[in-house]
């Protein structure tokens, strides 16, 4: 993860893990460095049972997809996955435990939350993923975990010895101890707090309980509090006064038929023509030498279209009502191009409306 502060977190969490468990651990920070990261998995994990690939999901997918181009046998390597920065729909799980050859997706890719306030606060442990997947499965469950909301949270755990989650009209609140002791502090998301009883409880109606999770993945049940958590408004733009979200998109790109097409990073906007009338752009990147023919163009907009209507009532209501007014329009970009997708930092998924 390189130089950034959850960077140096994650260092030391593994160097100190490393430590009390006894274990030979060697710590890597290339950053995005792709060629390191290479030359890491070709010099250095065959001398490892496992290797822990620590990242931002969209960067570590783009290493995963150009390894396996680069005919690095990156199913052999024995990898888990620790993604940090983001979240993201569960058929980017399934897709990367298929590239990568991980067997069980709940117990070995797994995403950290985490402030720059107070480091990693919440993490998921195979129930939440097992949990989170059944709940965007079948939506009496989704409406009875997450009431209210429509956007796919990430569910998370967390340890309230050290850290406390509260939720305030849909405003998460965290107290902790670190540098400077935050006490019921906003970090400017949003989201709910369950029990463990509470959300067996909930998940009981459904035939789901602890031995259910345990079975289905191969992971013991723990008895921590559970936090969900969906994204702030600026991962969102307004169409015709609908919200449009950065997760109906990334779910609609994840589609496994378009893995070889798409990388499933975007840089979305709202923009006005020259009658002025609202539409909505997507700038989506290309894989690597990937031919984007008329097909997959056609292909890419359904998959999306799919997603939106799915999932986005607001969406939903105005497709019904202006049909092709709020049909977005794609636009592909060449890998890497340095306009929306810039090799560096975070991606950034949505930008200001402005006028063309």
């Amino acid at each position: 993860m390189g130089i950034w502060s959850a960077g140096i977190m994650t260092y030391r969490a593994f160097e100190i893990a490393g430590k009390r468990l006894g274990r030979h651990v060697s710590i890597i920070t290339p950053g995005v460095n792709k060629p390191v990261i290479f030359s890491a998995f070709e010099k250095l994990s065959p001398h490892f049972d496992h290797t822990v690939f620590v990242g931002y999901p969209p960067f570590v997918k783009d290493v995963v997809n150009e390894a396996v181009l680069s005919g690095i046998p990156i199913k052999n390597l024995g990898l888990k996955i620790y993604f940090a920065g983001e979240t993201f729909a569960e058929p980017f799980r399934k897709y990367i435990a298929s590239e990568t050859g991980i067997k069980n997706r709940y117990r070995d890719i797994f995403n950290v939350y985490g402030s720059a306030d107070l480091g990693a606060i919440a993490f998921e442990t195979p129930s939440c993923a097992y949990i989170r997947e059944q709940a965007l499965r079948r939506k009496d469950i989704f409406h009875a975990l997450f009431p209210n909301i429509e956007k796919a949270p990430t569910l998370l755990q967390y340890n309230a010895s050290y850290v406390c989650f509260e939720s305030v009209d849909s405003e998460i609140l965290v107290t902790g101890d670190n540098a400077l002791p935050l006490v019921r502090y906003s970090i400017s998301d949003h989201g709910g707090v369950f029990s463990a009883k509470d959300i067996i409880e909930r998940l009981g109606s459904f035939n789901i309980g602890k031995h259910t999770l345990e079975k289905a993945t191969k992971a013991k049940f723990r008895e921590l509090p559970f936090v969900y958590v969906y994204e702030r408004s600026d991962f969102s733009t307004k169409l015709y006064g609908a919200i449009v979200y950065a997760e109906n998109i990334r779910e609609g790109l994840g589609h496994p038929s378009l893995a070889n097409h798409v990388t499933g990073k975007f840089t979305m906007t709202t923009r006005s023509n020259a009658k002025h009338d609202e539409y909505l752009e997507i700038n989506v990147e290309s894989r690597r030498f990937a031919k984007i023919s008329r097909e997959v163009k056609a292909l890419v907009l359904k998959r999306i279209m799919d997603a939106l209507i799915q999932r986005n009532s607001e969406y939903r209501n105005n497709y019904h009502a202006l049909g092709r007014k709020v049909v977005p329009a794609i636009v592909f970009w060449n890998y890497e191009d340095p306009l929306y997708f810039k090799p560096t930092g975070k991606q950034q998924w949505v930008l200001k409306k402005r006028s063309k």
